[in-house]
């Protein structure tokens, strides 16, 4: 998979009611993936900030962010083609680092994320149909913040993917 920080493209895709998450006129992309992050940060105990990362052609970018922090940590991986949200991806799982300190997985990402002041991450790989999708990300600033959370993720995965699913087409 290829990775890129060219930021948000275009919505062009269907509109979904929040409601009833048919196609609705009057609800755009963005406000889709904006309810999603705020969904997220809801549900997650301890979340600090969260976003969305999704592979079109090949290419991972962040569709939207919630904070500076979360927007910066995921173009940092897509410039090193490594971290916790492009294994979820790649991967179709969820990668729980709770705590960056000590986890040495992605080192030069994890020490540039360290720096940010990131200390807790938590990435679900989305899938839809067999592919995947990318990953819903959520930061943390304090170690072992989103320990308890990983017990949801399926759930939240399978909410978030059935509702971006017409974003990535």
């Amino acid at each position: 998979m290829t990775a890129t920080s060219a930021g948000t493209p275009p919505s062009t895709s269907p509109r979904l009611s929040p409601r009833t998450g048919e196609r609705d006129a009057t609800t755009t992309g963005d406000d889709l993936t904006a309810a999603v992050l705020r969904l997220a940060l809801r549900a997650v105990p301890g979340a600090g900030e969260a976003s969305l990362t999704l592979v079109t052609g090949g290419r991972a970018h962040t569709v939207a962010a919630t904070g500076r922090l979360a927007r910066e940590l995921d173009e940092r991986q897509y410039r090193h083609g490594l971290g916790p949200c492009l294994e979820a991806t790649e991967e179709e799982t969820t990668v729980l680092a709770p705590d960056l300190t000590t986890d040495i997985r992605w080192y030069a990402w994890t020490a540039q994320a360290l720096a940010a002041g990131a200390r807790c991450v938590l990435s679900i790989g989305l899938t839809a149909g067999g592919r995947p999708l990318g990953a819903l990300n959520i930061y943390a600033r304090t170690p072992g913040a989103l320990d308890d959370s990983a017990d949801i993720a399926p759930v939240l995965a399978g909410l978030v993917a059935a509702a971006l699913d017409p974003l990535s087409r």
